[in-house]
């Protein structure tokens, strides 16, 4: 099954260059609710279930995959508000991936259930593992939890190593929308593994609220700061406007406030401004040019 992880950028980079995800613990997940689910007002029946919540946690860490990379709330919460990127995972079913459940109340405790090793304890222990409230369904969630083992002595944090697995193998990489990663950077990080990867540049859909392919590769660049340019100034800018005769663009960053006017009072007006400057011709030039070419025509259809 192809699923999808969100993560910031240097994260992300990081991920693939060192082929292994960080792990989640189940204590520091985004909601408070999970592991919780269970509805009780005995103090002692919610104690138990935060001791079970505690002793997972010890042992026991998660990967949170999307089954859609299109979402851009998904972009917003954890791919740094679209300046991020998302990797695509082709997880066999040996792995163990379980689907999130999204439920409108929260459930009955079965602690009975959970003192014997029984179908009923083990269906009742997933539910603890994959039950989610409603609200939570945009994410289309899909979870594969882990053992911790072998913690990282430089970060404190521990990680699944992908590199080697057969069961988790990378075959996407999808930069963005807001992104400064290039495709240069990418292709750096796979290294070998580029062959088997896709890489491409999200961007916004023009009609609707989905994220979607930018399909010209040639609009994946970092942004002119980023490439050590300076932005245009605001006379070039205006420049600009004028040379492609765009007359409202131009009227608009010099007057911004100013009142709506016809097209041809705006062209007039514009025109005899930048006539004084030389950098566009006079009207009285520009219609005498117009009916020059407009003579020449009317002779070359006579012959």
């Amino acid at each position: 099954m192809r699923v999808y992880y969100f993560t910031e950028a240097g994260y992300g980079l990081e991920a693939i260059q060192r082929r292994r995800l960080k792990l989640a613990r189940i204590s520091a997940l985004n909601d408070p609710f999970e592991f919780l689910q269970v509805a009780s007002r005995n103090p002692k029946t919610r104690a138990r279930y935060q001791y079970v919540k505690r002793a997972l946690s010890e042992y026991m860490g998660l990967l949170c995959f999307s089954e859609n990379w299109r979402n851009p709330v998904q972009w917003g919460h954890y791919a740094d508000s679209h300046r991020g990127i998302c990797l695509g995972f082709d997880v066999a079913p040996a792995a163990g991936l379980r689907k999130v459940r999204y439920v409108k109340s929260r459930i009955r405790p079965n602690l009975r259930a959970m003192k014997a090793m029984s179908k009923a304890a083990v269906e009742h222990m997933l539910d603890l593992l994959t039950l989610k409230f409603e609200h939570w369904q945009y994410e289309q969630e899909h979870r594969l939890f882990v053992q911790l083992n072998d913690k990282d002595d430089q970060s404190g944090l521990y990680f699944f190593d992908f590199g080697d697995s057969e069961e988790v193998r990378l075959r996407e990489v999808i930069v963005g929308a807001q992104s400064e990663i290039s495709p240069e950077q990418v292709a750096e990080v796979l290294g070998d593994i580029s062959p088997e990867v896709v890489s491409r540049k999200a961007r916004l859909a023009f009609r609707t609220f989905d994220v979607v392919k930018q399909r010209r590769q040639d609009l994946w660049r970092p942004s002119r700061r980023r490439a050590g340019l300076r932005e245009p100034s605001f006379e070039a800018l205006v420049d600009q406007a004028l040379r492609l005769e765009d007359f409202s663009t131009a009227r608009g960053l010099l007057e911004p406030d100013a009142e709506k006017k016809s097209v041809q009072s705006e062209t007039d007006e514009l025109i005899a401004r930048y006539a004084v400057a030389g950098r566009v011709p006079s009207a009285d030039n520009r219609s005498k040019k117009v009916t020059k070419r407009n003579e020449a025509k009317r002779v070359r259809k006579k012959r």
